[in-house]
């Protein structure tokens, strides 16, 4: 009788196992759609960090006059800084408007705006790069010349990259090359000597997630720089040069139709003159 018994039960299983093995592997196909695979079965995969992809083809140039109001900056040789930077600024928007940017200034006049709000108004721009103004000042005579900064580290957590139109890159390369563009056009159109791009935690600088630069645009402190930077007409090539770097970058990252209409002269020599 348990012999028979048994014989029966064997029966009924081998008749049940393909369909238990058919509602189990429904039931698994459905976990692993709902939660993916078991950590078991691949590679664990590190979470990866924020991703902002930034526009390449940017049509906007936000400018930020340096100083302002009650904060005149630097001061020598009957110039000051806020005023020269404000000038520059308004000659740089006509420059750049010809050749057909859109442009943006975070004062248009001499009022005080704290560094929060720049950062607030740049922020808000979208597809835009940040060129902030400024004039410089040394304890000695000697120092000459203009500087460009980017900044050494951004304070926001989100990696930014910047579409180009071969791919994309990071957003301090593209910062490196619009530099390294505004400085070749400078040392070009001007014959004045520059130093080596330079990295610094600048507050307009390090909390802007898009391309942002500041450019000292000479020495106060230097007879021959501060001289030039007097001189209206100076400052209206100043602001070219500065335009044709912002343009030729613009070249560079958009449509190769675009690189033929905008270049930077030769250098034409005697790089080493003070402003």
């Amino acid at each position: 009788m348990r012999a028979k018994g048994r014989t029966g039960w064997r029966r009924w299983t081998l008749r049940l196992a393909p369909w238990l093995g058919a509602v189990l592997l429904v039931w698994t196909a459905g976990r692993l759609l709902v939660h993916g695979l078991p950590a078991w079965l691949g590679p664990k995969l590190s979470p990866s960090s924020p991703v902002q992809r930034l526009p390449a083809g940017f049509d906007t140039v936000i400018i930020d006059p340096g100083h302002g109001g009650n904060d005149s900056g630097a001061s020598a040789r009957g110039l000051q800084e806020k005023r020269i930077s404000l000038d520059l600024a308004h000659r740089l928007a006509a420059e750049l408007r010809d050749l057909g940017f859109t442009v943006m200034l975070t004062r248009e006049d001499d009022t005080y705006v704290s560094l929060p709000d720049r950062i607030k108004f740049a922020q808000a721009v979208p597809a835009a790069i940040f060129i902030s103004l400024h004039c410089d000042y040394a304890n000695h005579a000697s120092a000459h010349g203009f500087e460009i900064y980017r900044a050494e580290t951004k304070s926001a957590a989100v990696l930014a990259m910047v579409q180009t139109s071969a791919g994309s890159e990071p957003l301090a390369i593209a910062e490196a090359q619009l530099a390294g563009a505004i400085g070749n056009s400078l040392s070009a159109g001007l014959r004045c000597d520059h130093h080596e791009i330079r990295t610094a935690n600048f507050f307009v600088l390090r909390n802007l997630d898009m391309p942002a630069l500041l450019i000292e645009c000479g020495f106060l402190t230097n007879p021959e720089d501060a001289k030039a930077l007097a001189d209206p007409a100076f400052r209206t090539k100043l602001a070219g040069a500065i335009a044709r770097g912002i343009a030729f970058y613009h070249s560079s990252v958009s449509s190769p139709a675009v690189q033929e209409v905008i270049t930077v002269g030769d250098h034409p020599g005697n790089a080493g003159a003070a402003l």
